[in-house]
Formats: structure tokens, C-alpha cells, sequence
């Protein structure tokens, strides 16, 4: 099976209003949670987040365990030294 990578980009316009971009913003939001964690963690690192300090930001915010992420990363040779 073949393993595709998808960006989830949104956007509006301040024309809107506040409440228009609210939404937007929560809806954005619960679409993002959907995504793989991992690649949450990945892109935290890029952007220049510290490997523990990503791993524990997406583990409490995803209420997933820090040794589970750890271990997936470890298993695609993204392993963090301590």
C-alpha cells in the first residue's frame, strides 16, 4: 500500500468577522486531530521544537502516552536521545 503525505492548509479573510474566523479556526482544529500525531511531532521538530519538548506537547495535548510516540518514533529511525 502505497503511503501518501497530506498538508491540511486553512485560511480566511478578515472581511468575515471574528465570529466567522472562530469558527473557522474550531473547525480547523477538529479536522487537525484527525491527522497522524506523529507527523504533529515531525512538524514541531522542523519548525524548530526541541524532540522531547514536541513529543510531550502533542502526547497531552492528544491524551496519548508519551512512550507510545516515542516508540513510533524509534521504529522509523527518528529516535531521541536522551
Amino acid at each position: 500500500m502505497n503511503k501518501y503525505k497530506f498538508w491540511f492548509v486553512v485560511g480566511s479573510q478578515d472581511l468575515y468577522g471574528p465570529e466567522v474566523l472562530k469558527t473557522v479556526a474550531e473547525r480547523s482544529a477538529e479536522m487537525a486531530e484527525e491527522l497522524d500525531p506523529l507527523d504533529e511531532v515531525k512538524q514541531l521538530i522542523a519548525s524548530g521544537v526541541d524532540k522531547k519538548t514536541a513529543l510531550a506537547q502533542v502526547a497531552k495535548k492528544r491524551r496519548i502516552p508519551k512512550r507510545e510516540l516515542y516508540n513510533q518514533l524509534i521504529s522509523e529511525g527518528e529516535g531521541i536521545s536522551e
